[in-house]
């Protein structure tokens, strides 16, 4: 079982480093070792992993470096656990290919955000 400590490892280094949480990193290496049986299952575990053991800590982190906006992330949790009720009953009508495919569209389109975000701070300091 070597595959989820390198798993782990690697989502929870980047997930830190950047604030994501690391569900999409644990999600796309869960199936890219395909140690899952499908994308149902690999969203399962992957939130099972990150809700409260892995974020706690970093949360905490952040916390102690006074980091947080509290105002902000108060609405935001209560409307994330809405949200995440939402897909949790949406996923089970999409075949496991159409799961995968919507994930790297979205991965996508957070990619083309974040670049436009670091052009456009680019070009506000010239």
């Amino acid at each position: 079982m070597i595959i989820p400590i390198i798993i782990g490892l690697i989502s929870g280094t980047i997930g830190g480093f950047f604030g994501v949480g690391g569900a999409f990193i644990i999600l796309f290496l869960l199936n890219l070792f395909k140690i899952v049986a499908n994308q149902e299952t690999a969203v399962g575990t992957t939130i099972f992993v990150f809700v409260f053991p892995v974020a706690i800590i970093a949360v905490i982190q952040y916390i102690k470096r006074n980091q947080v906006n509290y105002s902000v992330a108060l609405p935001i949790i209560i409307f994330y656990i809405i949200g995440a009720l939402i897909g949790a009953g949406l996923n089970p009508n999409f075949t496991d290919k159409q799961l995968k495919l919507f994930s790297v569209i979205f991965l996508f389109i957070l990619l083309c955000i974040s670049f436009y975000i670091y052009i456009r701070e680019d070009d506000k300091k010239k």
